[in-house]
Parts: structure tokens; sequence; C-alpha cells
């Protein structure tokens, strides 16, 4: 997951991201945060069953706290498995 991270950075067309049932690790998590600061042409991001940590959803809120283009986020079905 973090390739695929590293490889969107360079992208200015990707509209919809989906990782449903992708382990999201602290690391993948900050690095997705950073491409959420910086990309505004992403509205749908899918983090279905996830199971996002406490730590990786402290970094998912980071990252939104920028971002002015997403419009649709799905975070159903998961639940925090502590830090």
């Amino acid at each position: 997951v973090m390739e695929l991270v590293t490889a969107l950075e360079s992208n200015s067309t990707l509209k919809s991201l989906n990782l449903h049932q992708t382990t999201m690790t602290v690391p993948t998590m900050r690095q997705l945060a950073q491409l959420l600061r910086c990309k505004m042409n992403l509205s749908v991001l899918n983090l279905k069953e996830t199971k996002l940590s406490e730590a990786a959803i402290k970094q998912l809120a980071a990252g939104l706290a920028d971002n002015r283009g997403l419009r649709e986020l799905d975070l159903s079905c998961n639940w925090s498995k502590g830090t």
C-alpha cells in the first residue's frame, strides 16, 4: 500500500481511491494523510474494513484537517484495535 500511496503523490487526475479491506498501518496512514493534505482533487476515499488503529485514525484526522476536496469518506465496519 505504501508503494501505491507514493505513486499517487505525482498523480493529478485520481478522483476516487478504494482501499476497502486493506490493513492500514500507522506509517501507511501517515503517508496517506500527507497525500490528503496536498491532493485536493481526490473526492472519494473508501477505508471500509481497514482495521484502523487509534494511532492510524489520528493520522487520518490530521490529513483531513487541511483537505477541502474530499466529499465522501467511508469508514464503515472499522473498529479501533488500539495503538
